[in-house]
Parts: C-alpha cells; structure tokens; sequence
C-alpha cells in the first residue's frame, strides 16, 4: 500500500506535481535574477557618487542609501537562490512536501518584500 501511495508523486504524468515545479521555477530564477542585477546596479551608483563627490552631504546620502539597497537586495536575492536550489532538489527528488514548501515560501515571502519596498518608498 505504501508503494502504491508514494508511486502516485513519482509519476511523470502528475500535471499537479510539474505545473507547481515550473512556478516555482520561474518565481524563484526570475527574483533572484532581478535582485541580484539590482544588487549590482546599487553597488555601482554607491561608487559613482562617492567617486564623482557632488557635493559632501550629498555623496553620503546617496552613498549610505545606495549601499543599503545593495545589502538588502543581495540578502533577498540570496533567500530566493537558496529556494531555488530547494526547488530544484525535490523536483530531482521528486518530493512534493518539499517543492510546495518552497513554492508557498516564495509566494509569501515576493509579497513581504512587495510591502518591505512600498514601506520604505513612501517613508
């Protein structure tokens, strides 16, 4: 019976099991992607202002906010890789506990970095 239970998660046919493995996928290669792309884009503006010395308060406004971005948005684009690394090891493993806990754990966690980024937009 056992076999029975788990050959049903093993199958290739499960349209369930690979239309969760593909979202998952996607949401987390494309917001690692993004993040770390802008990751990289703050680091440079940070350097360019602090280079380009526009003015003393200025340059350190920008600097300090500039790389605060590149922290925040390299530690986000660090917590997606890692849940698509997960991703990617149940779906190897064909374990569908796992790959819809990081398939929820990236839906929940896009919308609390959606609000983290409203928060700090208009504050």
């Amino acid at each position: 019976m056992d076999y029975e239970y788990n050959k049903q998660y093993t199958e290739k046919s499960n349209t369930g099991f690979w239309v969760i493995a593909v979202l998952t996928i996607a949401i987390c290669g494309y917001m690692a992607y993004a993040h770390f792309t802008q990751s990289i884009y703050s680091g440079t503006v940070a350097v360019d202002t602090y280079v380009q010395g526009i003015g003393i308060e200025q340059t350190e406004y920008n600097h300090m906010n500039s790389s605060g971005r590149a922290v925040v948005n390299f530690i986000f684009g660090t917590i997606f890789s890692v849940l698509l690394i997960g991703g990617i090891i149940s779906i190897l493993k064909k374990s569908l506990k796992i790959l819809a806990i990081c398939f929820f754990s990236s839906l929940i966690f896009s919308l609390v970095i959606f609000v983290i980024n409203e928060v700090m937009q208009y504050s």
